[in-house]
């Protein structure tokens, strides 16, 4: 294209010199100027590979900047705002911290635009300073995502947003690592081994994953089927998980919004209530969760705001 634009002023220089000169005289041979056409959207361009899943996926990206023209809110970078992208299921699904509360969508890809739909977000209240305002600005910001690249060879996410005021966001990629299960001590030769339970998605590391959490099931048969004692259901499969404090109903029907969550077998143990149903679970970071539990043949447990350090 430079060179195109070089050769058409040196060929228009060249043709204004001539034009003024005397008449009678013998026009001067007329150089042959070879002008290479523009480029045009049918011309072969250098292409740019479209992204795929694998670039976003499979890491925490964490908030380090946004645009300077962000409005009323603030970037506050000792208020943690992460995200993920998380292909599962066969489903496309975005989630994360937004500083007080945690939230989750579906999004698509097409090349390096980004669709973000179905934002939904937990409504607990935040006691720090300016964490509420940069909550909403960075959630409001997310819904009228439209597209992203890659910075720093790789190192930084930018999503952009707006379309009359464009702006962007900027995270910082920090792996995903699946915790080290804490090992269960061997039973002795009279007791019952307590079978270790398969954690079936992988969390979302708030902290260090070394916990393992006692949880007690109280059966609630549907009323259609008779009544169990709960020592007849000491060997029980059972799933437990661990969801975001003030999670809403519909997302605790759904393994994918769990923090954390697990398979295992329930078993009966004395406590100074009596015999008590339960399985042993982990690891998890130290928290305050709403923990469910519930088997093939019973409804729902559900726990709120339970704290586990």
């Amino acid at each position: 294209m430079k060179r195109a634009l070089l050769a058409l002023i040196v060929f228009s220089l060249f043709a204004v010199a001539c034009g003024g000169g005397d008449s009678t005289s013998e026009p001067l041979a007329q150089p042959t100027a070879t002008v290479e056409p523009e480029t045009t959207s049918d011309t072969p361009q250098e292409t740019v590979a479209p992204a795929q899943l694998d670039d976003l996926t499979g890491k925490i990206w964490i908030l380090t900047d946004i645009g300077e023209e962000s409005g009323e809110w603030e970037f506050n970078e000792d208020i943690r705002v992460d995200l993920q992208f998380v292909a599962s299921g066969g489903r496309n699904i975005i989630k994360g911290n937004s500083g007080c509360n945690t939230y989750r969508g579906v999004f698509g890809i097409d090349g390096y635009t980004l669709f973000i739909d179905n934002l939904t977000n937990t409504e607990m209240a935040c006691m720090k300073e300016g964490a509420m305002e940069q909550e909403a600005g960075y959630l409001a910001a997310l819904r009228i995502a439209h597209s992203f690249q890659f910075a720093d060879n790789g190192d930084s996410l930018m999503i952009m947003y707006g379309m009359t005021v464009p702006n962007y966001l900027v995270f910082k990629p920090q792996s995903i690592v699946s915790p080290t299960p804490t090992p269960t001590p061997a039973p002795s030769p009279t007791a019952k081994p307590t079978p270790e339970p398969t954690p079936v998605v992988i969390p979302t590391p708030i902290g260090v994953a070394d916990i393992t959490v006692n949880v007690f099931i109280s059966f609630q048969k549907p009323e259609d089927e008779e009544a169990e004692s709960q020592s007849e259901r000491c060997e029980s499969p059972v799933n437990v998980g661990f969801y975001p404090e003030g999670s809403p109903n519909e997302w605790l029907k759904d393994p994918e919004f769990a923090m954390y969550y697990f398979s295992g077998t329930t078993n009966c143990v004395s406590t100074e209530s009596g015999t008590r149903v339960m399985v042993a679970v982990g690891p998890v970071s130290s928290g305050t969760y709403d923990i469910t539990a519930d088997t093939p043949t019973t409804l729902m447990n559900v726990n709120r705001g339970v704290h586990i350090e």
